[in-house]
C-alpha cells in the first residue's frame, strides 16, 4: 500500500511538472507575440518567465519576472544587437494569458542591455549627417573623420538618448541618436565589452496588447 501511495504522488508530481511546463510554454509564446505586435519588432522576442511553479503564479496574476531578449532590433535608421530587459511586477488575468482575442498583459519597469557595434554606429553617425567611421576595440574607441582626414581616439558617454563619442583632438564631437525602442525608455549608461558599445536601459511600465 505505501509503495502504491509512493507511486501515486510520482505519477501526481509529474503530471504537475508537465503542465506547468506546458501552461508556461503557452504564456511564454503569447507574451513574445504580444510584444512583437505592439513593439513592432524586427522579428518575434524570446520570452522568459521566472517565477516556480508557473500554476500558482498563473493563478495568483503576477509573475516575479519576464525577460524580453532579441538579437536585432532597427528603429530610426540604428540597429541595436542583443537587446535584453527584464520585466518586474508583471500582471495579467488567466484569462488575457491562455485565451484567444483582444486583451492585454501589464510589464512593470523594465532594466536591460543592448549593443551598437561598430558599423552600426558608423551608421547610424553617418544616417545624422556626421561623415565618420567609428571603431570598438578592447577597451578603446577610434574615430575617423572623412572631411578632416584625422584620427583620433575617443570617449563614449550617454547624454539624454544619444550616444555622445567625443574625439581627441581637432574632430567634433559626434552624438548619435538612440532609438526609442518603446515609450519611456531611459538610456543610463554606455560601456565597451568584446568590440562592441553596450548600452544600460531602463523602461516605464507599459501593457502589451495580444
Amino acid at each position: 500500500m505505501r509503495k502504491v501511495l509512493v507511486i501515486l504522488v510520482l505519477l501526481l508530481v509529474a503530471i504537475l511538472g508537465v503542465g506547468d511546463f506546458a501552461l508556461k510554454s503557452v504564456a511564454e509564446n503569447r507574451i513574445a507575440s504580444a510584444a512583437f505586435n505592439t513593439l513592432e519588432l524586427d522579428r518575434r522576442p524570446e520570452v522568459t518567465i521566472e517565477g516556480f511553479p508557473f500554476l500558482f503564479r498563473l493563478f495568483s496574476g503576477e509573475l516575479d519576472s519576464v525577460t524580453l531578449a532579441t538579437d536585432r532590433l532597427t528603429r530610426e535608421d540604428v540597429v541595436l544587437r542583443d537587446v535584453e530587459v527584464r520585466f518586474r511586477g508583471v500582471r495579467f488575468s488567466i484569462s488575457e494569458l491562455i485565451a484567444r482575442g483582444d486583451s492585454s498583459i501589464g510589464l512593470g519597469r523594465g532594466r536591460g542591455e543592448a549593443s551598437l557595434t561598430s558599423e552600426d554606429a558608423t551608421s547610424a553617425a553617418q544616417a545624422s549627417g556626421a561623415p565618420v567611421t567609428i571603431q570598438f576595440s578592447a577597451g578603446a574607441v577610434t574615430v575617423f573623420s572623412d572631411d578632416l582626414g584625422l584620427e583620433a581616439s575617443a570617449r563614449l558617454g550617454i547624454q539624454g538618448n544619444d550616444l555622445v563619442v567625443d574625439p581627441d583632438g581637432e574632430i567634433p564631437a559626434v552624438a548619435v541618436p538612440l532609438p526609442e525602442i518603446a515609450p519611456g525608455v531611459t538610456y543610463r549608461s554606455v560601456r565597451l565589452d568584446e568590440g562592441r558599445a553596450v548600452l544600460r536601459v531602463r523602461m516605464e511600465p507599459m501593457t502589451l496588447r495580444f
